[in-house]
């Protein structure tokens, strides 16, 4: 027949068992705000498509040629041909902006899919004129794409390096690539640039 413990020793196998529970509950809070710190805050967006960033400029050929400083462009359309976005290969025009506008500059989707996007940029070369007069200018971009490890939050996601750009040169003259790196944080990626000044 075993032996019932006296008060004393119910009372310290108590307090050892509120102890060890106070001690289990303080680990688990302690651990929980430790892996929360170490959370990156950043803002994950899982819809988000990176986008290729284009300035319009003009080239000067007196007294040498020299890139000017940026130049409107009158766009009327663009056309992603590959980076498609929900299934037309018309980009919204609340991508940009309006139905024809002078543009500085242009922000176009990337294909997650390929390794390539082409866009055609078609440029009204008659604005006020009679008639409409447009040119077309198809351009091709390559870029490489790596799985990087973005942040605890995020997880993992791309990252694309551009690694060749070509151009028609139907409106512009030469297309110059300024960063290789397709990010949010760069403001231009390549300028597209006119010689009729």
């Amino acid at each position: 027949m075993p032996l019932k413990p006296n008060p004393s020793q119910r009372l310290m196998q108590r307090k050892k068992a509120i102890h060890s529970r106070s001690k289990l509950f303080v680990y688990i809070v302690l651990a929980g705000l430790f892996l929360g710190a170490c959370q990156n805050k950043t803002l994950c967006d899982p819809t988000a498509q990176p986008s290729l960033k284009f300035g319009f400029y003009g080239l000067k050929r007196y007294p040498r040629p020299y890139i000017d400083s940026p130049i409107a462009v009158l766009v009327s359309n663009v056309y992603a041909l590959n980076a498609l976005i929900a299934g037309s290969p018309l980009l919204p025009l609340d991508t940009l902006g309006q139905d024809t506008v002078h543009r500085l500059n242009l922000s176009l989707p990337v294909s997650a899919k390929t390794n390539s996007s082409s866009y055609v940029i078609v440029v009204n070369t008659n604005p006020g004129g009679i008639g409409v007069h447009s040119t077309n200018d198809t351009l091709k971009i390559n870029y490489s794409k790596k799985l990087v490890f973005i942040s605890t939050g995020c997880g993992y996601g791309y990252s694309y390096g551009i690694s060749g750009a070509t151009i028609t040169h139907h409106y512009f003259a030469q297309l110059d690539t300024i960063s290789k790196s397709i990010d949010p944080n760069v403001p231009e990626n390549f300028r597209l640039i006119h010689n009729n000044l």
